[in-house]
Order: C-alpha cells, then sequence, then structure tokens
C-alpha cells in the first residue's frame, strides 16, 4: 500500500465516506538579498479522480483530461495584495509517487514584512464538486537584521539538481515536508535552512544544529556545527539524520549561530514529533519457519496474532490507555459504558483493558484482517496527535479527534484563525455520512490559546446543533444577550457564509 500523504485528509478503513479532493499548503520565507523577503507556498493536492482504484486494484486512474483550477489569495486588513489563480496540470514525478498526492506546485510572492491571511481553494476541472479550502495566517518577518538564519523548513525528499527552478535552492531539489509528524522510524529527518551574512564585514561564525528532547538533551549524537564562509550573503545548508533508533514523542530542532566568542546572536528552532506506534512489524512478517513469504495463511496469521497480544502485554499503562481511549469513537454505546468504567477504575484493571482491547478488535475484524485494520487505525489515531492535540488533551480525545475517527476525514476542511471579530474556527464539510447529505461541523476556539477546538455546531444526526451558534462564534467582539436573536449582522470581513455555502 502506498505510503499517504501526512497531514493530508484519508478515508479511514470501515468508515464509510465519498473521495473528496486533499490540499495542503506549506508555506516557507526567504530572502533575496536585493529584491528582500519573499514566501514560497508548496502545495500537495490529490483530486478524487485520480484516487478512485482501477478495476478494484490499488492502482489510481489518471485522466488526460486531468486539471485543477487553483486560486491562491493573500490579504490583510487593508485588502488584497496578492492574488493568482491558474489551472494546474502538472503531475508528480516518479521520486514523488509514494508521497500520496497527484499534484505538486510552487508558487512565490513577494510580501512587505507583517501579518497577513492566506486562502487557497482548488477546484476540479472535471467534477466541480471535487474542491478544496484552506485558510490560514502568514507572519512575513523583515529579515533586515543581519546575520540572520531562515526558518529550517522539514524535508520530504532532496536532490542534487543542476537545474534552475523555484524548486531549486543551493543546487538542490527540495520537498518540503507536509507536515512535523514522522510515522515511521525509517524515515530520515532532513532539514534545510538559509543564513544571511553582510559580506562587507568580515566577522566569523558558526553554525550549531542539533536535536533535543524536550528537556533540552540532545539526542545521541546528533549535533554539529559548519563554518560560515564570510565572503557569502547567502549559505545554504541541509542537515539529516536516521531516526530508527528514537523513541516515540516530541523533540526540538535546534539552529544556534555563534561568533567567536561562542555568544548565540540568532537561533531557531522547530518542533517535530516522532508517532510510530501501530508500526511495530515493519520489518514485514514471517511464517513458522522463520522465513519470509510462507504459504500457510493461517499460520501466518495467527502469528502475527500472537505478535500483535504480546506487544499490547508490553505496553505501559500510558500506551495501554492511548490503545483503549482511542477507540471511544467507533465504539457503539454499550462497548463506551464498558470502555468508561475501564479507564477511570482505581487502580486500573490492565489485565481486563487488553482483554476489551483484543475482543473489541476481533469482533470487528471477525478474526480476520484483524491486524491490518487495527494497524491502519492506528495510522488515523497517530494523525489525530498531530493535528488536533493540545497541551493537555491527546488529539483523539478532542471534538475535532473524535468527529475524525467517528465519521472518517471531511470531504472539505476550512481553517480560519484570523478573522476580526470571531474565534478562530474551522468547517468541516461531508458529502455524506450515515445516510445524510451535505453535513457541516463547525469548531471554534473560545480560549484562542489551546489548540483544542470545541464543536460549537453540526446538523449531523446525534450532533450539539445550537441555533445561537453563530452569536457565540461572534462573541469575541459582540457579546449577545438576545436569547431569541440566532444571526450574526455586520462582522466585517466575516466570510463564514462563502465557507458554509460555496464548499
Amino acid at each position: 500500500m502506498a505510503k499517504l500523504l501526512q497531514a493530508l485528509w484519508f478515508i479511514v478503513v470501515c468508515m464509510p465516506t465519498l473521495y473528496g479532493m486533499e490540499l495542503v499548503c506549506v508555506p516557507s520565507q526567504w530572502r533575496h538579498p536585493e529584491s528582500g523577503p519573499y514566501v514560497d507556498l508548496t502545495l500537495y493536492l490529490r483530486p478524487a479522480l485520480s484516487k478512485i482504484p482501477v478495476d478494484g486494484l490499488g492502482g489510481s486512474n489518471p485522466r488526460a483530461d486531468d486539471a485543477v483550477r487553483i486560486e491562491i489569495m493573500i490579504y490583510d486588513q487593508q485588502g488584497i495584495k496578492a492574488f493568482d489563480k491558474y489551472v494546474l496540470r502538472k503531475v508528480l514525478s516518479d521520486s514523488l509517487q509514494g508521497y500520496g498526492a497527484d499534484w505538486a506546485d510552487l508558487k512565490r510572492f513577494y510580501l512587505p514584512p507583517g501579518r497577513y491571511g492566506l486562502e487557497v481553494r482548488a477546484i476540479s476541472m472535471v467534477d466541480t464538486l471535487d474542491k478544496a479550502i484552506l485558510s490560514k495566517e502568514l507572519l512575513i518577518d523583515s529579515m533586515v537584521t543581519m546575520p540572520h538564519v531562515s526558518q529550517p523548513v522539514l524535508l520530504h525528499d532532496w536532490q542534487r539538481s543542476a537545474s534552475s527552478s523555484r524548486w531549486v535552492r543551493s543546487g538542490y531539489r527540495l520537498m518540503a515536508k507536509a507536515d512535523a509528524t514522522y510515522r515511521n522510524r525509517r524515515d530520515t529527518l532532513g532539514f534545510y535552512t538559509e543564513v544571511h551574512l553582510d559580506p562587507s564585514r568580515t566577522a566569523r561564525y558558526l553554525l550549531v544544529y542539533s536535536l533535543t528532547n524536550e528537556q533540552g538533551q540532545v539526542v545521541g549524537s546528533r549535533q554539529g556545527f559548519l563554518r560560515m564562509d564570510p565572503s557569502k550573503a547567502v549559505q545554504g545548508f541541509i542537515g539529516a539524520w536516521p531516526m530508527t533508533d528514537l523513541e516515540d514523542g516530541k523533540y526540538l530542532l535546534n539552529l544556534e549561530l555563534r561568533d567567536t566568542t561562542n555568544a548565540v546572536v540568532e537561533r531557531r528552532v522547530q518542533s517535530l514529533e516522532l508517532w510510530s506506534a501501530g508500526l511495530w512489524a515493519e520489518g514485514g512478517s514471517t511464517d513458522s519457519s522463520g522465513q519470509g513469504g510462507g504459504n500457510s495463511t493461517q499460520a501466518f496469521r495467527g502469528l502475527e496474532l500472537h505478535e500483535w497480544e504480546q506487544y499490547l502485554k508490553r505496553l505501559d499503562w500510558k500506551g495501554k490507555r492511548k490503545q483503549i481511549s482511542s477507540l471511544r469513537p467507533i465504539c457503539d454505546p454499550g462497548q463506551r459504558l464498558t470502555l468508561d468504567r475501564l479507564i477511570n477504575q482505581s487502580p486500573p484493571d490492565e489485565e481486563a483493558i487488553l482483554s476489551f482491547i483484543e475482543f473489541f478488535w476481533k469482533e470487528r475484524t471477525g478474526d480476520v484482517n484483524t491486524l491490518s485494520q487495527w494497524s491502519d487505525y492506528q495510522i488515523e489515531v497517530n494523525k489525530t496527535l498531530s493535528l488536533f492535540s493540545s497541551r493537555i488533551t491527546p488529539g483523539y480525545e478532542t471534538e475535532r479527534g473524535r468527529v475524525y475517527l467517528q465519521y472518517g476525514p471531511p470531504n472539505t476542511r476550512t481553517v480560519i484563525d484570523n478573522e476580526p471579530s470571531a474565534y478562530p474556527y474551522e468547517v468541516w464539510w461531508y458529502y455524506q455520512i450515515k445516510g445524510q447529505r451535505n453535513v457541516r461541523f463547525v469548531f471554534y476556539n473560545p480560549d484562542m490559546v489551546t489548540n483544542d477546538y470545541a464543536l460549537l455546531h453540526s446538523d449531523a444526526f446525534g450532533e450539539n446543533s445550537d441555533p445561537q451558534w453563530r452569536l457565540q462564534l461572534f462573541s469575541r467582539t459582540t457579546p449577545f444577550q438576545n436569547l431569541d436573536n440566532s444571526l450574526n449582522r455586520g462582522h466585517f470581513g466575516s466570510h463564514l457564509d462563502d465557507h458554509l455555502r460555496n464548499q
């Protein structure tokens, strides 16, 4: 099964939903010695038609007339500052087919320093209902103080290239990573940064780089340094480390530019995560003889299930709690009652918890493909950890994580974090769930600090439906007291109705 594009929206196994376009935008800021700061927007997208299997097989179904219309708008409080609208027909090269996308593009915008809103729309030219909308905030630094170190960009792929294009920097064709989460210890942590110096000065600097845990301790031997050439105005640097010996958790990529007195004159930090739970059998399976490719399917499956059970028993309490807590969104009401009782029991009965986990998956799958479905679900759970976790709540226990795991990824997810009078909010749109069509979920972040968005309103059966949800969303600047009023009026800069209608 091809490796899927990280942080994109994918279909959860056994959770019925329609295919929808997937879209990711990775911004990175750079500086031209003469033209000043600019931002590169790396776009990865995958139209729904390209994900339809061919004759029930796993391959894609490309069409000669496939095309996607892209609209990019960058704006601030004074209005639109940059806009681009074009048709994309570029198919990814073979080296990136495993990245899970079918299209990629890179757009460059020169912008003065400031805070901007970014909106990207992608609409299939084959099926106009197949579309994706993405909104986020852009912060453009002035980058005028020298020396300067750019914020490192995590890389999915990098290759030497003699060509000259927007994809090539310092002699390498760089493909930015879609998010900061790694899900396989076989991955390589690659990153790229640029150091800007004033060539008129003869000062010497040292770029010191390291990977540390959250306590600031260097992990293994992942540290190094590079002497800067004082005669060069811009110097690019690529670093890479293996991740095979790392434990699951959060890490910090640290870049420090030091002068001859060893004082830090510029520092950059990039956080990242490794969540590889569920990939315990990365090396592949073996038959009872210890050799790969056994002919006895039943014995092969039995050995896998035994190894899986042993793996669950080796988990500490934190790991066992994650396994059972993450099942809540896909449990029926009776199972949820049992699950809640086991979680809240003090002291915890770990044997009963393991029995529940094993029974749940074996009953759900009929003891067929148990490991495959369990492992696929772990990938989705880990996505919620990456996308929706707050400081105190793991992603699968948040409202967005619960909806994601219960109904599958939405066909369209619109993220709005900078409307003038509204709290940060998201609109999720499903073509169809549980026999309903055009179902929407609205989440919002009333504290504006954590990443724990609450479910404000949904028109899905059995979900929270609040007739005054609009007033609640815009109560950030306009308190409401009329309980009979359910509409918001006159909020400058709001595109809420557009996000609800024009999905």
